[in-house]
């Protein structure tokens, strides 16, 4: 196993070499554990200890993102978002806690965090040039968003790995998404955004 683990770890770590995408040696490893003579799982011990739902859940919200993008959606939404945001005239402030509440309902249908930053960032760089606003910050708060609100479990696997423990419900997850979102946007706007400032990156 740890031979493995190891090798698993080493085709992960030399991916500039061989430009495998980390889902192959993943594979690969879980490939020779349940190998006969070599592997020490039974397929039945791994059927059983593996999460379905959450590949099903995960595999899901993967095909949605890539719907939207390769469908146009994607470019629609970030144009409405660029049209509202540039056109109104709003304070810098009040442009980069929009985009906050743009990403966070984005989040909700583009789970994956690759995938939700790929579509975002760049609409947070274009809002921030059509409105006069330092591009990199509204980057920067797009992405401090897209790590931070979390509104239901499948939107990370990691939590969806905890909440599938039965620890804490659907509900539990709902509310603290909330919180943080209410917490993002005030450190962002009333802390960050000053301190930013004082290090060299102004928001005008």
């Amino acid at each position: 196993t740890l031979l493995v683990l190891a090798g698993t770890a080493a085709l992960w770590f030399t991916d500039t070499w061989h430009h495998l995408p980390p889902a192959i040696p993943a594979l690969i490893g879980a490939s020779l554990l349940l190998a006969p003579g070599v592997g020490v799982l039974r397929w039945a011990d791994a059927q059983a200890g593996i999460s379905w739902s959450l590949l099903l859940t995960v595999g899901a919200s993967l095909s949605l993102s890539g719907a939207m993008t390769e469908s146009g959606a994607a470019a629609w939404l970030g144009g409405g978002v660029v049209r509202v945001l540039a056109g109104g005239g709003a304070h810098p402030t009040l442009v980069i806690g929009a985009l906050v509440v743009m990403t966070a309902i984005v989040h909700l249908a583009i789970t994956n965090l690759a995938a939700c930053a790929a579509l975002l960032v760049p609409v947070a760089l274009t809002v921030g040039t059509a409105t006069g606003i330092a591009p990199t910050a509204c980057a920067l708060a797009v992405m401090v968003a897209i790590d931070a609100v979390i509104f239901y479990p499948v939107q990370t696997a990691s939590n969806l790995i905890a909440y599938e423990s039965g620890a804490f419900n659907a509900d539990d997850v709902r509310k603290f998404g909330a919180i943080m979102l209410v917490l993002t946007l005030f450190v962002l706007l009333v802390i960050t955004l000053p301190y930013w400032a004082l290090v060299g990156l102004p928001l005008q």
